[in-house]
């Protein structure tokens, strides 16, 4: 089965990462419930940089409207991402002889 994963970059004011980190476990919970997963990164040397991930398939969890609706309001309080939806590249390796 192939993987999907859904991930956005995000710049959020340094005032309210904390504010921003509990409204995105409500998305890593909703992912969770409907079969998915979720990650929320910080990038190491711009603490308001994030991306977040989440994986599951398109119609079951990426687009689930409980999901969607989080990620909306997500946006709608902390400003749009840059997000990309990525499908697995599986990679064929030859066996050794």
């Amino acid at each position: 089965m192939t993987r999907f994963v859904l991930s956005t970059r995000r710049v959020v004011p340094l005032v309210r990462t904390d504010e921003y980190r509990q409204a995105w476990e409500r998305i890593r919970a909703l992912a969770e419930a409907v079969g998915g997963r979720a990650w929320l990164f910080r990038a190491v040397q711009r603490d308001d940089q994030f991306i977040e991930f989440v994986e599951g398939a398109p119609d079951s969890v990426l687009r689930a409207p409980e999901l969607v609706s989080a990620r909306e309001a997500l946006e709608a309080e902390f400003g749009y991402g840059v997000a990309e939806e990525w499908e697995e590249a599986p990679v064929q390796v030859e066996e050794e002889r």
